[in-house]
């Protein structure tokens, strides 16, 4: 699995997204990599002008780590450019949620004891 994510990243990097998709998309199954692999095909989909997929593949990778601020930021991106602002709306009140001000000590264990990404 290693050698085959690493593989598609290559692909991905010198411009050939569909043979990096085909790749991302044999890797699904694994746990290991499930949040990145969603993300990457979502970057490869987005590559091949396949916007409502990309959207989809962000979408997954948001619900296997809510907390990732990369998968967060390419929802966005792609929402803006699809002039969806309202998605990117609730995007951000999902995923980034309204942060407290972390202030002294009880106000952080507060936050963790909620479920909130740090």
């Amino acid at each position: 699995d290693d050698l085959l994510y690493e593989v598609a990243k290559v692909y991905l990097t010198v411009g050939r997204p569909l043979v990096a998709l085909e790749l991302y998309d044999r890797l699904l199954a694994s746990e290991r990599y499930a949040p990145l692999v969603h993300l990457k095909r979502g970057e490869c989909l987005r590559a091949l002008r396949r916007d409502a997929e990309a959207a989809s593949a962000y979408s997954s990778a948001l619900a296997v780590d809510a907390c990732s601020q990369e998968a967060l930021v390419a929802a966005c991106c792609l929402s803006l450019r699809r002039r969806k602002p309202r998605e990117v709306l609730s995007l951000l009140e999902l995923h980034a949620g309204p942060r407290q001000h972390r202030g002294d000590a009880g106000d952080a264990g507060d936050a963790d004891l909620r479920g909130e990404c740090p």
